[in-house]
């Protein structure tokens, strides 16, 4: 039955795609690319009809969804039958409203996910944000996962624009491995759209981002607010790129990021019990980003003690000791009171922070994210920064529903819901 719903839809998808003839912006990556699809969206649509694909539906039953502007069935029988149907009206009818361009987030769980993604959708603009060891579970090797990224571009043609981050190696590596015109953006020099003069406000009252968006010989700023930390400046200069490379003006681009808010569960602030703050950043977790995470944390001046709280970082695969001691040896050199981990591989994170020379007293470990909670609903105090992260598998989010000051806004906040809490 999978089957047959997988081959229905691919056809749906190629006739809506051929009637329509929309463009398409492929985003893929190691890290932030949900993000960057939501901010690229935001800017695509100042001046374009923009559809863009939910959530992080990324894959092969995600991307027809956003192809066919469905929802998610979430596994329904019915539900999918709406899918089809819809599918079939955009076919046999003409939908006036539907989208000029398609902003969508294509991941890569496997080797070829990629590639039938691109060969289902191929892409006007493909954007690759960065490229490192997250999801590396089921290939053999980085390289291979490498390899696999760099098909949002390679796949280009040379009307396409391959949109590639010139302060990454791998990703700017792909220039090499494309027809399509590459752009670049970064704070790099050569950078084709560069920010420059960026600044984290981390002051609890009015904090955000702040930066200056520089191409094609012109300048503007950029006012984020309520941003945090590099994650979120990544996404806007990625989405800035996409905007440049669809033709849309700096002035429109820099308006149309002013409006943008991190998702639940991506570095947002929630004010905590006992007057103290909290980092929520419980979405998922990659060595990267738990650092990026942890250099947020220390941004944080409000005199109280910062609280590092890091749960499992899954899907490493081989590389999964390693990186998790490089968190910890990371960790041990930041101005950072306390650390609580949770789970089963972040023992190795606790071990190599502590042989860092982080203080021993001060390390707690939990075997779930609800003992932790309860743990800090005692330990913190007012004025206490406390930064959240973990794999979606731990559920990282329960400790932050412990502590958030207005719990029964869990629902509206946080990333993941038990049905309790709405």
């Amino acid at each position: 039955m999978k089957i047959l719903l997988q081959k229905i839809l691919d056809a749906q998808v190629k006739a809506v795609l051929k009637k329509y003839r929309p463009k398409v912006v492929g985003i893929t990556g190691s890290f932030g690319k949900t993000s960057t699809k939501e901010a690229a969206a935001l800017v695509v649509g100042a001046k374009y009809s923009v559809g863009k694909s939910e959530k992080n539906l990324n894959n092969a039953y995600g991307i027809p969804l956003a192809v066919l502007g469905a929802r998610d069935p979430l596994g329904s029988s019915f539900g999918w039958m709406r899918v089809v149907l819809r599918g079939f009206r955009l076919m046999l009818l003409r939908d006036r409203q539907y989208p000029e361009v398609l902003v969508l987030e294509m991941g890569a769980d496997r080797p070829g996910d990629i590639v039938h993604l691109t060969t289902l959708v191929p892409c006007d603009v493909g954007l690759i944000t960065s490229i490192g060891v997250s999801h590396l579970e089921y290939f053999e090797s980085a390289e291979q996962l490498q390899a696999e990224k760099a098909v949002i571009v390679s796949h280009l043609g040379k009307d396409g624009v391959a949109v590639l981050n010139r302060d990454d190696a791998l990703s700017f590596a792909q220039k090499g491995h494309t027809m399509a015109r590459v752009l670049t953006y970064g704070e790099h020099s050569d950078a084709t759209v560069q920010m420059r003069s960026v600044m984290y406000r981390y002051d609890t009252e009015s904090f955000g981002l702040h930066f200056k968006l520089s191409s094609g010989g012109s300048t503007v700023p950029v006012h984020i607010h309520q941003a945090l930390g590099a994650p979120a400046l990544q996404a806007a200069i990625s989405a800035a790129s996409v905007g440049v490379a669809l033709g849309i003006d700096l002035v429109t681009i820099a308006e149309a990021l002013s409006s943008y808010r991190a998702l639940p569960g991506r570095l947002t602030y929630i004010e905590g019990i006992k007057g103290t703050h909290l980092i929520d950043d419980t979405y998922n977790a990659s060595p990267e980003a738990a650092l990026a995470a942890i250099d947020v944390l220390v941004g944080f001046d409000t005199g109280g003690a910062r609280w590092a709280v890091l749960g499992d970082m899954l899907e490493l695969g081989s590389v999964s000791e390693s990186e998790h001691r490089r968190v910890g040896d990371y960790l041990a050199g930041k101005p950072v009171d306390y650390l609580v981990v949770v789970g089963e591989r972040s023992v190795d994170m606790m071990h190599a922070a502590c042989k860092a020379g982080f203080e021993e007293d001060k390390v707690f470990h939990f075997d779930t994210s609800a003992e932790a909670g309860r743990f800090l609903q005692d330990r913190i105090k007012q004025a206490d920064v406390v930064l959240v992260k973990g794999s979606q598998g731990v559920r990282m989010e329960k400790i932050v529903k412990e502590i958030m000051a207005e719990p029964q806004r869990a629902g509206e906040l946080l990333c993941r819901q038990d049905s309790t809490w709405v």
